[in-house]
């Protein structure tokens, strides 16, 4: 009677065993989950920082070149203005 309760209670206490296991095991899953999308979300903002990082760069680079461009033309400008200066000066170009 004693062998038979005592394989009673053993066979309850693995299925509580294998409960809780479960239970355990089911836990750990969602916090794996959760780590992942964690992680993923991480990653997404790494991602679009560095979008940002580098659609500034290439903002600032734009701006560079149009600024450069803009004063060559104004240099350009200058020299045409200045040219017809000197010609009007020496006698009108000497065309004709």
């Amino acid at each position: 009677m004693q062998k038979a309760q005592a394989t009673l209670q053993n066979g309850q206490l693995k299925e509580q065993i294998n409960a809780i296991k479960a239970q355990h095991t089911q836990e750990l899953e969602q916090l794996k989950t959760a780590l992942q999308a964690a992680k993923d979300n991480k990653q997404s903002e790494f991602q679009i920082q560095q979008l940002k990082t580098n659609a500034a760069l290439k903002l600032t680079e734009l701006e560079i070149n149009a600024k450069r461009d803009l004063n060559k033309d104004i240099a350009d400008n200058q020299g045409a203005v200045n040219g017809k200066k000197e010609r009007s000066a020496s006698g009108g170009g000497g065309e004709g």
